[in-house]
């Protein structure tokens, strides 16, 4: 393996590798320098990369693109030098201007990474111009060989259970070709769709993450079932779409390996019964691999293989003396995000796609300027093969990822998270949303060992209650008419107080170690309707019986701006967010609008029109942890709205009340709204009436 080697740099780049060495010999957390550019330093970096005289000019000017830009009288820019907090081996560099028009400072896409060889990972000097070559295929084995034969917590958690079919890429008594150039489907036949039942059950294979075509132009169907019975070779060829299967054979091929799973040709996707039972055995699949091949950049006709420019990725290494009198130090310059975090691409805000990462023990992301290793072990690329060390914990499967010998209250955490992520994600059909996670939902049956009965549309019966306080993440205010769009944002296949029943980004408060819900209501009965014999997957009907406290408030416009009344006596304007107004009307409400009815409402801004009545059913006390201690820190639940059925109700939002507003303002009507003492739940209109037990608590349904 090469090993990198001092290129040519110009004067100017001496001077940044001095800057950023003075930073870092320093040893100064969060330390700033910086240098000042002008137009004629500019314009030096244009002439190098054209006369081929500087590679770090090269290097700076694809990584941070604006410093290419002209300057004028009213902006000024520099180059900051930053030692950071979370690492404090590796100095970043940004390019900053400074614009004398509104007198604020800006700081530009893109950032180098400069550290001391002898304090930062290995690197290397790519030569090949696509991202597919021998050299990238060297780079591959030697991953994959490295984490099979080293990576205890890569070990495959082998089921004995292979797919129903796999793709077998050398269907022929020749062996598997050993030159690079024979790899390709041009140079091959006789490849296949086997069955594999007749294969023995530890056969290796590896699998492949892809997006679709929209409609996809290459599909196993009862029509197109040729696919079974003959060579596919000429079919691959012939279909524009199909360059993603063909790259992957060729990397099955070259990498020793004879079987391939592509969800695609393995799967007959027109045989609901067929489907229906492969997907229950998703986990499986991924989990019993080899290695999975993800086709990260996402589009359809580029495969996995593109064009690379390697002045824009390969690492700058300088001598320089920091100070007079000191010892000379060698560093180096490598682009920012070189980690997994950059790595997924946009492959990874698919939903189906985001459990196949959790769920393979290994990946190797191709994108279009280098490949990147990804395990439970080592997060790597081309360029930093043995790994990164740029203080970034791991965002996905380090943080998401369900494996055994975690303790209870981990594993529940990464539940949290592991939902957070994936309602981030983008589905085609809305009524997947708990399909498309329903593999991952039985990864944590098994290890949590939770009875897969006991999973109610997105969330477990035994932490049921805690769950029901999800929100909306990133929820600004004034921002519900641009959530409601043409587009489904409700689903079928999820009662309103699961996050599956909406297509939003939902977070928990309990997603951190520091937080916990502790239920004040109680679950009293449920009653479940499943879609499918995939006990992971929706529901038809799950309806929550519970009994807690309840209070009815009435939201309505005046002057243009909306209010809460509570019993008539209470009223305060609405507050959608913590701010500097919230502590004095200690009520938060964020409303579900990515629901219609709720949308609509939140539309209705005129003075003349009737107030609405919900209804605010407290869940529990959000406590926080302080020095090992828990204390109170808000009290939560959820809005709801009736139903046409008596004394039934569905979700509609989140309220939060925090602990120290109720301590501050005890007064306050609301700091004791759900407790014993104050009025039952009355609806004059209709009649309804719920009777409050000894503690003043009612039942209800959420559907």
């Amino acid at each position: 393996m090469s090993h990198p080697h001092s290129r040519q740099i110009c004067t100017d780049c001496t001077v940044i590798f001095q800057k950023a060495g003075s930073v870092l010999t320093s040893g100064i957390i969060e330390t700033v320098s910086s240098l000042p550019l002008d137009q004629s330093y500019r314009d030096r970096i244009i002439r190098h990369i054209h006369q081929n005289q500087c590679d770090m000019c090269s290097l700076i000017s694809n990584t941070i693109p604006a410093i290419n830009d002209p300057l004028d009288s009213k902006r000024t820019a520099e180059l900051r030098f930053t030692l950071l907090q979370n690492n404090s081996t590796s100095v970043n560099l940004r390019l900053w201007e400074f614009c004398a028009e509104d007198q604020k400072a800006r700081s530009h896409v893109g950032g180098l990474s400069i550290q001391d060889v002898r304090n930062g990972r290995s690197t290397r000097i790519l030569s090949a111009p696509t991202t597919w070559s021998a050299e990238t295929l060297g780079q591959i084995k030697h991953w994959l060989e490295t984490c099979l034969s080293s990576h205890a917590q890569c070990a495959n958690r082998s089921s004995g259970r292979l797919p129903r079919r796999l793709i077998d890429v050398w269907s022929t008594t020749e062996p598997l070709p050993k030159h690079f150039d024979q790899l390709s489907l041009e140079n091959s036949q006789n490849i296949r769709a086997v069955v594999s039942e007749s294969l023995p059950p530890d056969t290796k294979y590896l699998t492949l993450s892809h997006r679709w075509g929209n409609p996809p132009k290459l599909l196993l169907t009862t029509q197109t079932q040729f696919l079974l019975k003959e060579d596919i070779v000429p079919h691959l060829l012939a279909c524009d779409e199909a360059a993603v299967f063909r790259h992957a054979i060729q990397v099955t091929r070259g990498l020793g390996f004879r079987y391939i799973w592509i969800d695609a040709l393995c799967i007959e996707q027109d045989n609901g019964p067929e489907k229906a039972v492969d997907i229950m055995h998703m986990d499986e699949v991924y989990t019993n691999s080899s290695l999975n091949l993800s086709a990260s950049v996402a589009s359809v006709p580029d495969g996995l293989v593109f064009d690379r420019d390697l002045s824009s990725i390969n690492p700058c290494r300088a001598t320089v003396v920091v100070e007079a009198g000191q010892e000379s130090v060698t560093l180096q310059a490598t682009p920012e995000g070189f980690h997994s975090l950059r790595a997924v691409g946009p492959l990874y805000e698919r939903g189906w796609v985001y459990q196949e990462r959790l769920l393979a023990p290994r990946i190797v992301h191709f994108l279009s300027d280098q490949v990147y290793w990804e395990c439970h072990a080592l997060d790597a690329s081309e360029v930093l093969p043995e790994g990164y060390q740029d203080g970034l914990e791991r965002q996905t499967r380090g943080m998401a990822a369900i494996t055994k010998g975690l303790s209870a209250d981990e594993l529940e955490l990464r539940w949290f998270r592991l939902v957070e992520d994936y309602t981030a994600t983008a589905l085609t059909y809305p009524n997947d949303r708990l399909l498309a996670v329903s593999a991952l939902a039985k990864q944590f049956s098994s290890v949590a060992k939770r009875n897969p009965n006991d999973y109610l549309a997105g969330m477990w019966k035994d932490s049921l209650l805690p769950s029901l306080v999800w929100l909306l993440a990133e929820y600004e205010e004034g921002s519900e008419p641009q959530r409601l769009s043409d587009a489904p944002r409700e689903t079928e296949v999820a009662p309103s107080w699961s996050w599956a029943s909406i297509m939003d980004t939902v977070s928990w408060p309990q997603s951190s170690e520091y937080t916990r819900i502790v239920p004040s209501v109680e679950l009293v009965d449920v009653e479940v309707d499943r879609t499918s014999q995939n006990l992971f997957d929706g529901t038809n009907l799950c309806r929550l019986r519970l009994r807690g406290h309840m209070r009815k408030i009435c939201r309505y416009i005046e002057n243009g701006q909306p209010w809460i009344s509570i019993s008539g006596t209470v009223r305060f304007p609405e507050v959608l967010e913590i701010n500097e107004e919230f502590f004095d009307h200690p009520l938060a409400l964020s409303w579900d609008t990515c629901r219609k009815s709720v949308a609509l409402a939140l539309k209705d801004d005129s003075d003349w029109l009737p107030g609405r009545t919900y209804f605010l059913l407290h869940i529990g006390a959000e406590q926080a942890a302080y020095c090992g201690d828990w204390e109170p820190a808000a009290e939560e639940g959820i809005i709801l709205e009736r139903t046409s059925e008596h004394g039934t109700y569905r979700r509609v939002g989140h309220f939060l009340v925090p602990y120290l507003s109720i301590q501050d303002y005890e007064s306050f009507e609301l700091a004791g709204a759900f407790h014993r003492g104050f009025e039952g739940l009355l609806d004059e209109n209709s009649g309804d009436y719920h009777e409050l037990d000894p503690d003043g608590r009612c039942v209800i349904d959420i559907i």
